[in-house]
């Protein structure tokens, strides 16, 4: 008992450290030293993982950065070629309309094969709106170059109007034989919104080179009046055996000479005459596609 006594108030006497390894010797384990250990291992442990983590998210992120430039670099090459051939195809819209034929022809004048006619998804649509919109900034690309040159001098804005209206017309020339079939083909619920979207955007160009400042409602009457001249003088167009297309011009100078309201854009009979025969080709054009 003595003995067990003296023991322990021996024990009692060591170092907490020099108790603590005793205590690991006899148990086998130390708690406080063990646990400062364990700690530290855990510590590194957390750390590696947050290290091994940042760097597998950084590698993901520049994975994906990588595949997006590469998406991005793949969609652009399609779009390139895509431009390509639906230019190449226009020349083909007289003798074939606005069909997937014409589409197809134009890819092998690229001496590409056949197959790739299937990066344009709708051939319809697709060669419409292209020669639409490529006319248009080409005509945008004209009036720049014209305001430029007139360096700060006030352009006339009726003349430039007029001008510009015949240019943009005169784009259709070549497929004037087929543009009944593209204004059907822009009517249909489908593709109106974007169709009727460029033909406004050409207006707004049209009035921003001619030096129009309106910010107004004449800023929107004007683009609707002239949108209305435009396309009266489109069908006009359509339905016009002249020499270089003279009686449509001769249509467009009456229109915008009495352009003061919507109403009287058609005011004569003849006028009247050839806009209806345009419609009723118009018409003819959409039981034609119907069939």
């Amino acid at each position: 008992m003595l003995l067990a006594k003296l023991r322990r108030q021996c024990a009692l006497s060591l170092p907490k450290a020099t108790r603590c390894q005793k205590n690991q010797e006899q148990q086998g384990r130390c708690p406080r030293l063990c646990s400062s250990h364990s700690g530290a291992t855990s510590g590194e442990t957390k750390q590696s993982d947050e290290a091994r983590g940042h760097d597998e998210f950084t590698q993901k992120t520049a994975d994906e950065k990588a595949k997006e430039e590469q998406r991005t670099k793949d969609d652009d090459e399609d779009e390139a070629i895509r431009s390509r051939v639906l230019s190449a195809s226009l020349q083909f819209v007289p003798a074939y309309g606005w069909t997937r034929a014409a589409v197809e022809a134009g890819t092998e004048t690229l001496g590409y094969p056949t197959v790739t006619s299937g990066i344009v998804k709708n051939a319809d649509i697709d060669l419409v709106h292209f020669h639409v919109g490529s006319s248009n900034k080409a005509l945008e690309t004209a009036m720049k170059a014209e305001r430029e040159d007139s360096k700060g001098t006030p352009l006339k804005i009726g003349p430039f109007v007029r001008r510009n209206v015949e240019k943009r017309l005169r784009m259709n020339g070549p497929y004037i034989n087929r543009w009944s079939e593209a204004l059907v083909i822009q009517a249909n619920p489908q593709y109106a919104p974007q169709s009727l979207e460029l033909s406004l955007k050409l207006m707004d160009s049209i009035w921003h080179y001619a030096g129009c400042q309106s910010t107004d409602m004449n800023w929107y009457t004007k683009r609707l009046t002239l949108l209305a001249i435009y396309k009266s003088s489109e069908l006009a167009m359509m339905n016009d055996k002249s020499d270089d297309f003279k009686e449509t011009w001769e249509f467009l100078d009456r229109r915008l000479a009495d352009h003061k309201s919507l109403t009287d854009l058609i005011v004569s009979p003849e006028d009247v005459a050839k806009v209806v025969g345009a419609v009723g080709t118009v018409l003819q054009s959409v039981i034609g596609l119907k069939r």
